[in-house]
């Protein structure tokens, strides 16, 4: 009996590694989490947990089209804070999600207690307060326990399959994670 209850562990465990399911987003519009205190600048918090996936960055901006409406600014013209809390994922989506930051003028966060790892960091870099030239600003804040962490990046173990880049351009333009250069140390960046 307990050789089939381990097996069937097993198969469960292995079935969950390996697919990483989306982040979860949580809208706060009612009240607002700032550093212990309530900030009443700040009227909107987003939560954002889990692995980053591809398809993210397509949420997050549906609910930052929604939450900004037309003013660009979050409920009664409060400022907008994306709390993170993630053990990273697909590279390119927290690319886009920090992009979107900026672009929405969303502050971020790092709770005490929480990680912000990986393609989360990058995402994270993205916390701003207002983009408008010629005063860029950033807002960007890690609560004492809180964890930003950045890495090298992984090669793709699927790479010799791939369509190979002869040069670094040509790997900007089909993505590094599709990209497999011939001679990485001979190629010049241009």
């Amino acid at each position: 009996m307990r050789c089939i209850v381990a097996l069937l562990t097993a198969i469960a465990i292995s079935v969950n590694v390996g697919f990483a399911s989306a982040a979860s987003f949580t809208v706060d519009e009612s009240s607002a989490y700032v550093n212990d205190l309530k900030d009443a600048t700040v009227t909107t918090t987003i939560r954002i947990t889990s692995d980053i996936v591809d398809g993210d960055a397509e949420r997050l901006r549906a609910i930052l089209t929604r939450v900004t409406g037309p003013t660009g600014r979050g409920r009664g013209g409060g400022r907008i804070v994306a709390a993170l809390s993630s053990n990273g994922g697909d590279i390119y989506a927290g690319l886009n999600m920090g992009y979107l930051f900026k672009e929405f003028d969303v502050a971020t966060r790092v709770r005490a207690g929480d990680v912000c790892l990986s393609a989360c960091a990058l995402a994270f870099l993205g916390g701003t307060a207002s983009h408008e030239p010629p005063n860029y600003v950033a807002d960007r804040s890690i609560e004492i326990g809180g964890q930003v962490a950045f890495h090298n990046f992984s090669i793709n173990p699927n790479s010799a399959s791939l369509t190979a880049a002869t040069d670094a351009t040509s790997g900007r333009v089909i993505g590094f994670a599709k990209a497999r250069f011939r001679r990485v140390q001979s190629v010049p960046f241009k």
